[in-house]
């Protein structure tokens, strides 16, 4: 059946979520998946075909070259709000950061860039409703790795860079909105996460550094563990997660990765690991006693490798793309604490995700409870990307990502209007306070 209103799951007692559940009318509305692609398998292949037009069509993006200061160039592609469409609010004051709309920052998925459907379905609906928004490619992608630093999750202080060198400077004294898409969900979700505890690097502090206003999840998998969400992926996606992992993370860029003995080594271990024929094997076996947490390799160095071929290869391209001391010291840096998100976050999902599946979310579901700040909604239909309306053109979720941060800043803006406004009345003189007819100047002159 279709036609399902989307689940929202939040603290029953936060009258805040509550509200801004409230102020988003397609989380009310009822989802019809495209009458041509109604299960999450076509729907992803009507992405795959939007992707390949996205790649032949002009690009819509105004792209920005940002060189990092270890050297390594990263490109952010931006979409400035349509003309006349530029979202302002002046009820706050001249130089309030709530004055002007807030700057979206999208991070794409694990295997895509700006260029590909979910990510120019998102800023074209955030354009259209006149918020400026940009793509961070992340190291690797749109732009040659030159320094051997790769990451699926990102990097807070590739982040921090951005909103300060390039966002910033663009749109000073603004707030911004962090937005991601599947596997970068991750550094959208940690940063939001980070960034209350802990204060910028002092080579980019500055008087025009933004707040974090709210964020977006679309499609999140909540757990970056080895045990967790890619553990979790079943035959055919881990066949192509491991063989993706392996062309974007290493064979893509190996000249640069593999420029140290021990690296070269690693990718050998890797090639090794997720040969076609034992990822053939391994995906479809039907035998779970090489299930996730039993190793049958060791790398170059004794340390065990997962036998089932997706996680191996997340492992290996892991470790030849930083040098971690382990997995633990791994999880400390890029894993997120989804009951410490301290600002509002909506995160969208699937129940019939293909991809992150719907377990991971039940998983930590005691967690997702306890935060004031983190709303779910649990679409019954959609599979993993834009969830396409009926035609199969513009996706459902892109409106629900739009609609909540603009409902989160008209909250900000409203709250700090009755905050100058109560700021105003405690210092008039006490009888224009207690004035219940609404006469102050009566009072003032009386006074006077």
């Amino acid at each position: 059946t279709y036609g399902h209103r989307p689940t929202l799951r939040f603290r029953g007692d936060v009258g805040k979520l509550r509200s801004l559940a409230q102020s988003c009318p397609t989380l009310q509305k009822r989802y019809w998946p495209p009458l041509f692609a109604p299960t999450a398998w076509q729907q992803m292949g009507v992405m795959g075909f939007q992707d390949l037009m996205c790649r032949l069509l002009p690009s819509p993006y105004r792209r920005e070259l940002l060189r990092m200061r270890d050297g390594q160039t990263i490109a952010l592609d931006w979409r400035f709000p349509e003309r006349g469409h530029e979202a302002e609010e002046t009820l706050v004051g001249e130089n309030s950061r709530l004055r002007r709309a807030p700057v979206v920052l999208v991070h794409h998925g694990a295997f895509q860039s700006s260029r590909t459907s979910p990510m120019q379905d998102i800023t074209g609906a955030f354009s259209r409703a006149g918020f400026p928004v940009v793509v961070m490619n992340r190291r690797g992608y749109e732009v040659a790795l030159e320094v051997p630093v790769l990451s699926m999750y990102g990097d807070d202080e590739d982040i921090d860079e951005v909103i300060l060198r390039s966002i910033s400077v663009r749109y000073p004294h603004r707030t911004i909105a962090l937005l991601g898409f599947s596997c970068g969900t991750s550094p959208s979700m940690r940063y939001v996460n980070n960034r209350s505890y802990r204060d910028l690097p002092e080579h980019l502090q500055c008087d025009a550094a933004p707040s974090i206003l709210c964020s977006v999840a679309l499609d999140p998998g909540y757990d970056i563990d080895d045990g967790g969400a890619i553990a979790k992926m079943k035959f055919p996606v881990n066949l192509g997660i491991s063989i993706m992992t392996w062309y974007q993370y290493a064979f893509k860029h190996k000249a640069v990765l593999t420029r140290s003995r021990s690296r070269e080594a690693l990718y050998e271990t890797l090639t090794e690991s997720i040969s076609v024929k034992r990822v053939l094997k391994r995906s479809i076996s039907l035998d779970s006693s090489g299930a996730s947490g039993e190793y049958e390799i060791r790398d170059h160095n004794g340390e065990p490798i997962s036998s089932e071929p997706h996680i191996s290869a997340v492992q290996l391209v892991r470790r030849l793309s930083n040098d971690w001391r382990g997995h633990g010291e791994f999880l400390k840096e890029k894993d997120t604490d989804i009951a410490g998100l301290a600002s509002p976050m909506l995160c969208i999902n699937s129940s019939d995700d293909p991809v992150c599946v719907i377990d991971n979310m039940f998983a930590h579901l005691d967690r997702i409870k306890d935060n004031p700040n983190l709303v779910i909604a649990q679409m019954t239909h959609g599979g993993h990307g834009p969830k396409y309306g009926m035609l199969g053109v513009r996706g459902f979720a892109a409106d629900m990502c739009v609609e909540w941060v603009k409902a989160e800043w008209y909250r900000q803006i409203e709250e700090a209007h009755l905050t100058r406004r109560e700021a105003q009345r405690q210092r008039l003189p006490p009888k224009a306070k207690n004035n219940s007819s609404g006469d102050l100047r009566h009072n003032l002159l009386e006074r006077g």
